[in-house]
């Protein structure tokens, strides 16, 4: 965890999520220790929408180029790109409030899930 905070300017201080935006390039990332104690990286959460809610968020440079598959595919990346680099997908889903992708923005309360926006499709 250590080295992944110091590439956003930003030192471990007992939190258990910090949150990162790039107002710049529209990026939001967060990211979690494992639970062991070990102070590894357990989770890493980029998206194009805040993806943290009522959590202190640091203000940071998200170089979106740095983050990509080995197949190239980066956050920047059109549906059509994906679909090159991996084919059709196994299945798809329509996403609503229901939908666990909204359990991926930290911080996020129930009530809130109705107005949270995280795309369209899965």
């Amino acid at each position: 965890m250590k080295s992944l905070l110091a590439i956003f300017g930003v030192k471990p201080s007992g939190r258990y999520t910090y949150c990162f935006a790039d107002k710049e390039h529209g990026l939001y990332l967060y990211t979690r220790p494992l639970d062991d104690g070990s102070g590894r990286v357990g989770m890493v959460f980029l998206s194009s929408f805040p993806n943290c809610m009522h959590l202190p968020v640091d203000a940071t440079t998200i170089d979106p180029t740095a983050w990509k598959t080995p197949e190239g595919i980066s956050i920047e990346s059109t549906n059509e790109d994906v679909l090159h680099a991996y084919h059709q997908p196994v299945f798809k889903e329509k996403l609503g409030k229901d939908s666990w992708e909204y359990r991926e923005i930290a911080g996020i309360r129930d009530s809130e899930r109705n107005r949270a926006y995280v795309g369209d499709l899965s």
